[in-house]
């Protein structure tokens, strides 16, 4: 379902005879999706990728590869910043995470000015 609604989306902003109006509203149907995956795709997105491993006879496991430094606090300090040690929670926050944000931080940036010209000429459709 992902990659075919962003197929889609890709096929019509590439095709010669696109329409502004559309386009924006697929290309802002795509961004919700986008930001409901992050919210919720990320373990669906374990269980397809732990399917695939098994298919190509590898172990589906996170590895700890680093030890936990232990942080000597300050007197008078209350914050307890508590580092990540689940090797699979470390992976959606400082990758799936940030590939999903930088993808819509990017999708927002280069479609704003076509966005702006939709609402702007939208009336000659």
């Amino acid at each position: 379902m992902q990659s075919c609604l962003i197929n889609v989306v890709s096929k019509s902003l590439q095709s010669i005879d696109m329409d502004l109006g559309k386009c924006t509203e697929m290309l802002k149907k795509c961004c919700a999706f986008l930001e409901e995956y992050r919210k919720t795709g990320f373990k669906s997105a374990i269980l397809t990728a732990k399917e695939l491993a098994e298919e190509l006879e590898i172990e589906p496991v996170f590895k700890a590869t680093t030890r936990i430094r232990c942080v000597k606090r300050q007197a008078g300090e209350t914050a307890r910043d508590e580092p990540i040690t689940s090797p699979e929670k470390k992976f959606e926050v400082e990758f799936f995470n940030c590939l999903l944000d930088t993808t819509l931080i990017s999708l927002n940036e280069r479609f704003e000015q076509l966005y702006e010209y939709s609402e702007s000429w939208s009336f000659f459709v």
